[in-house]
């Protein structure tokens, strides 16, 4: 199976490109040649993750239309066990999942309703559509161009029961499943949100710490402590995001955003903070800035 899931990623696209024909200079004729078609899919079982490494796991699609947004649905299940030695495994699978690595005392499952990117080795309705080949500039596999989130959901004062809701979803919709991948979700109250969030796993590329049904007060003190968690503050990124916020729901105006790099984490992880009223707008304002902004606070940092 290794040497399969090999050949796959490597050689198949090598040969691809090769018999192309293009006359292009080879770092260009490299970024526009095309390789597996990417797809995002819901996986339907749970599947431990490897702490060692990311994963390459064999899946099996199946597909559903949806009639509210006219899209087609994807769900990925396992085929099984993944040994090297078992060939079978590759006999039903359509692609490739690409689960992250694991982390011993964070995340070690990819639980049933998560969404992850899948590399299709089967293309089911020939080459088009959204089973079309991606372009290895714009590959979310070969680019790296997805970024890993958590979410901390500080619950505030004003909250009813179980009222809430799902923010990781809320998120995703608005930022694209195929560019950012949500790993982890935590809900704390204001007391204890900061040492959720230094807990959390440390791989992260952006923390979104979400202020559910929180008054003012309480606002100022989320913003308080977080500043103490922050090494360097982004405060253009935090206007626009207030003024987004704004624009979808005035009354988040209440809510003060901050931006920033966290002081715990070398790699250099994204951390901002959010209200749940106005969330849509806010991230609307300023997702095409996240990786820019990333990218300048983490050379800072270094």
């Amino acid at each position: 199976m290794s040497s399969m899931v090999c050949s796959e990623l490597l050689i198949r696209p090598c040969l691809d490109m090769l018999h192309q024909g293009s006359l292009e200079t080879i770092p260009s004729m490299v970024q526009n040649a095309n390789v597996h078609p990417e797809v995002t899919a819901q996986l339907q079982d749970n599947v431990k993750l490897d702490v060692v490494r990311p994963e390459y796991h064999r899946v099996q699609l199946s597909y559903e239309f949806n009639n509210e947004n006219q899209g087609l649905a994807l769900y990925a299940s396992s085929t099984g066990v993944q040994r090297s030695s078992r060939l079978m495994s590759i006999r039903r699978a359509d692609g490739f999942m690409l689960l992250p690595q694991g982390v011993k005392g964070g995340k070690t499952m990819a639980e049933g309703g998560e969404i992850y990117p899948v590399i299709l080795t089967r293309r089911p309705y020939g080459n088009s559509g959204i089973f079309s080949g991606a372009k290895v500039k714009d590959s979310i596999h070969l680019g790296g161009t997805t970024l890993t989130v958590g979410v901390v959901e500080v619950i505030g004062s004003r909250s009813i029961g179980d009222d809430i809701d799902d923010i990781g979803k809320r998120l995703l919709n608005v930022l694209g499943h195929d560019k950012f991948m949500l790993i982890e979700n935590q809900q704390s109250n204001l007391k204890s949100f900061s040492g959720v969030l230094r807990k959390m796993n440390k791989c992260l590329d952006v923390i979104f710490v979400v202020g559910i049904a929180i008054n003012w007060t309480e606002s100022m003190d989320l913003k308080s402590q977080l500043r103490m968690l922050i090494h360097k503050e982004a405060e253009s990124m935090a206007y626009l995001l207030r003024e987004g916020a704004a624009y979808g729901d005035p009354s988040s105006i209440l809510f003060d955003p901050i931006v920033g790099i966290s002081n715990y984490d070398h790699n250099g992880c994204l951390i901002i903070s959010l209200p749940d009223n106005g969330l849509e707008g806010a991230l609307e304002s300023a997702r095409g800035l996240l990786k820019k902004t990333l990218s300048i606070v983490r050379g800072s940092n270094r």
